[in-house]
C-alpha cells in the first residue's frame, strides 16, 4: 500500500521518506541538524542571535495553530495543582490563549491531588468518563471544570 502511494512521487529521497515507516521523521531531522550546522552560524556571523524555539514553546504555539489543529476540534485540558512538570498557571493559560484564538469547545478537568501524568490511576472512572462525555459531545461549554 505505501509503496502504491508514493510511487508518483518524483525525487527519490522524498520517496524514500513517504515509503518507510520512520523515514519522513528521519529526513526531518536531518533537516533541523543541518538547519543547526548551516543557518546558525550565518545568523551569528551577521551578529544575530538564531532564533530557536524552546520545543514547549513551539508545542504550545503548534497546539493553538489552526494549521495543526481545527478550531472547532474540542480541547480537554486534565492537569492538576501539585503538578511540579507542568504548572497549572501554564495549563490555565493555555486555555485562555486557546479562547482568544476562538477554539470552541474547551472542557477543563483539574485535580487537587494528582502528581504528573497520575489522572487515571487515581481515578480511572472520572478520567474515562470526562474523554468519554467530551468524545460524545456532552460537555460543550466553554470553560467547563469538573
Amino acid at each position: 500500500m505505501a509503496l502504491a502511494l508514493s510511487a508518483s512521487i518524483k525525487y527519490p529521497s522524498l520517496r524514500k521518506a513517504a515509503y518507510t515507516p520512520l523515514g519522513l521523521t528521519h529526513y526531518l531531522l536531518k533537516l533541523f541538524y543541518l538547519d543547526s550546522i548551516v543557518l546558525e552560524p550565518l545568523f551569528r556571523l551577521f551578529g544575530f542571535q538564531y532564533p530557536r524555539l524552546q520545543p514547549f514553546e513551539q508545542m504550545r504555539m503548534q497546539l493553538l495553530d489552526p494549521n495543526f489543529f481545527p478550531l472547532d476540534a474540542p480541547r480537554l485540558y486534565i492537569y492538576s495543582k501539585p503538578d511540579e512538570l507542568v504548572h497549572a498557571k501554564d495549563v490555565e493559560s493555555h486555555m485562555e490563549d486557546a479562547k482568544k484564538v476562538g477554539v470552541r469547545t474547551i472542557v477543563a478537568k483539574r485535580n487537587e491531588q494528582c502528581a504528573h501524568v497520575a489522572h487515571m490511576r487515581m481515578d480511572p472512572e472520572s478520567y474515562w468518563a470526562t474523554i468519554h462525555k467530551l468524545y460524545l459531545g456532552e460537555q460543550t461549554e466553554f470553560g467547563e471544570i469538573v
